[in-house]
């Protein structure tokens, strides 16, 4: 009995193992594809689009610099100035200026502060590039990756359905166009899936809520 005990425990154990090591196998395989596709896709920019430029100025804090030109209608605008001038608006002189960047979006836009913060530390260590966003993007996509495996892994029960799910959801063509833009879409993703998984934990346990940083409380 012992002997038919420990065979059945060792299987098993070979098919836990088994399992996880193709589910790893398959992330890899997500992320390392999903990286090559997004890289791909932004090797066909050039330039910023007219979107990236209003996010850029945002993070670099230059949101009302640039709303005073156009309201003011002074220069630079509307006579001859070297392009450099313009730039300048794109570029960071001020670091760390969160509280200016939050002032600037209350007043001139509607989008809250999060991606333009991380996109103005990021783009002090990096600069501003054509690739600023997609490389913010790509860290944010690996956190999104590991954070959507976890969701499904919990909603599934199985760790080769749930890395399916991650490569399903890296290939599609819409989720790698998305990241190839400064634009705060890829964080949304993050933030919406982190929100469904720990919903999710609170259906299956509500005797012990997930984090409470996302204001979820059990019903008294």
């Amino acid at each position: 009995m012992h002997t038919a005990v420990a065979l059945r425990s060792g299987q098993v154990y070979n098919t836990v193992v088994k399992s996880t090591r193709t589910a790893t196998v398959i992330l890899l395989i997500a992320l390392a594809l999903g990286t090559g596709v997004r890289i791909s896709a932004n090797l066909l920019k050039r330039t910023v689009e007219h979107d990236e430029c209003i996010y850029i100025l945002s993070a670099t804090g230059h949101q009302s610099a640039y709303a005073d030109i156009v309201s003011g209608e002074h220069a630079p605008l509307g006579e001859w100035t070297p392009a450099s001038r313009w730039k300048e608006l794109l570029l960071i002189d001020d670091k760390f200026c969160f509280q200016r960047i939050s002032r600037d979006l209350a007043r001139y836009d509607i989008h809250p502060p999060l991606y333009f913060w991380a996109l103005h530390t990021w783009s002090i260590f990096f600069g501003i590039h054509h690739w600023t966003g997609l490389s913010l993007n790509l860290l944010i996509f690996l956190f999104t990756a590991a954070v959507l495996f976890q969701l499904a892994r919990s909603t599934l029960s199985n760790d080769i359905n749930a890395a399916a799910v991650v490569l399903l959801w890296a290939l599609s063509p819409y989720s790698a166009l998305v990241s190839t833009y400064a634009r705060p879409y890829e964080l949304f993703v993050l933030w919406t899936v982190l929100a469904v998984w720990q919903i999710n934990e609170l259906a299956k346990a509500p005797e012990k809520p997930p984090w409470r940083a996302f204001g979820v409380r059990r019903p008294s």
